[in-house]
């Protein structure tokens, strides 16, 4: 990903998110589905911010002759940063949950409010936490 959105952090953030909030309604038998549902969700988004990023640096990088029409395409990325700031990843996760468990049959007995607290916790812990959900559930 390339760094003009400063998008790198964020979207490993937004990858817990959606993957812990889709893996607590999973057990072992509908792992694999619910590791395709996360691409589906997650593919789309992040292809649209490496796009977004890659023509932020053809803006800021390329040598304009002009800099009033470059900042004239920046002003014109507003809305496309404000979908990219404002996006929420948990709703869309927990709407791949729930068809996953629907088409599956599954109901898991796994708190999605664990997996909430753990995602912002030290990095051994969540990981910890999502190896207990595939080696338990």
């Amino acid at each position: 990903m390339l760094p003009h959105l400063g998008q790198g952090a964020n979207q490993s953030i937004e990858d817990g998110m959606a993957l812990a909030t889709i893996l607590a309604r999973a057990d072992r038998t509908t792992v694999p589905a619910a590791l395709v549902a996360y691409e589906r969700l997650r593919r789309e988004r992040v292809a649209q911010v490496q796009r977004g990023a890659r023509e932020n640096g053809m803006r800021y990088d390329s040598a304009y002759a002009d800099l009033g029409v470059r900042d004239t395409e920046i002003a014109a990325h507003a809305a496309f940063r404000k979908r990219l700031y404002d996006h929420d990843v948990v709703p869309e996760a927990q709407a791949a949950a729930m068809a996953l468990t629907r088409s599956q049959g599954s109901h898991p007995d796994v708190s999605i409010h664990a997996f909430y607290g753990m995602i912002y916790a030290w990095p051994p812990r969540k990981f910890a936490l999502t190896t207990a959900l595939l080696t338990n559930a």
